[in-house]
């Protein structure tokens, strides 16, 4: 594309002075064409020098045109090569997970979950935290989204049934959130902060956790929060503060 571009680039440069010359030119080229001792009438040569001067234009418009359908001509080619990968990558993905043996289906998983495609990552982790996947496979989903993360997670708070001191505690925490600073999926460790407003104990602050396997335990100075992957790709557990009831936590996988 690169190469297309000066080459139109030059050529349109050249045919721009090459116009201007032609105008300029126009009235000593007809001079020099017309009978000995004959004037040449001045309207003539405008109308000449003008008429050629908007044959040039029209060149160097055609040309621009050119220029920009090869450039258009070239991104579509690239795009179209772009995709036609993505859609081989993907159905190897898709082959991969179908693949009878165990450690053949988690290699293609964990190069599906690390794809540069969206489409394909998404695909990879719908299909690890399908119901009945493999508890290795719905591990390794987690690890990848916890290390690529980086940031607050919600956490939904729900008060325990019947219970009036659990409700009071929810209407008064306010929003409880998880922040994953850095996710270590050598060893499944985590680092990041935990809190809500609502109580001293609960003030956000630094916090530690672990994954194993699909349960994520995270602790800060006064609180425990304990998660458990579900059916229905939630994180759901409880959360444990000092001197407070027991409130259920989840947080909503993408």
């Amino acid at each position: 594309m690169l190469k297309t571009g000066r080459k139109y680039r030059r050529t349109l440069a050249g045919m721009m002075v090459a116009a201007v010359s032609l105008t300029l030119a126009v009235s000593s080229t007809r001079a020099a064409d017309s009978p000995a001792g004959l004037p040449v009438h001045p309207d003539l040569v405008y109308a000449q020098a003008q008429k050629e001067a908007q044959e040039s234009l029209a060149q160097i418009r055609a040309a621009e045109r050119a220029a920009v359908e090869a450039q258009e001509a070239e991104r579509s080619q690239a795009l179209q090569a772009t995709l036609r990968g993505a859609e081989s990558r993907l159905a190897a993905i898709r082959d991969g997970l179908a693949d009878p043996d165990r450690s053949r289906r988690l290699a293609a998983l964990d190069a599906g979950l690390n794809a540069s495609e969206p489409m394909i990552r998404a695909l990879a982790f719908e299909a690890a935290l399908a119901a009945g996947a493999d508890p290795a496979a719905a591990h390794l989903a987690l690890r990848t989204f916890l290390s690529r993360q980086g940031g607050w997670l919600p956490v939904t708070l729900y008060a325990t049934q019947d219970d009036q001191a659990s409700t009071v505690a929810l209407n008064r925490i306010g929003p409880f959130v998880l922040a994953v600073d850095q996710f270590n999926d050598q060893d499944n460790l985590l680092s990041g902060r935990m809190g809500a407003p609502g109580f001293p104990v609960t003030q956000p602050g630094e916090a530690r956790g672990v994954l194993n396997q699909t349960e994520l335990a995270v602790s800060s100075a006064g609180c425990a929060l304990h998660l458990r992957l579900s059916a229905v790709r939630t994180l759901d557990g409880v959360l444990r503060c000092l001197n407070m009831p027991v409130l259920i936590a989840r947080v909503t996988l993408p």
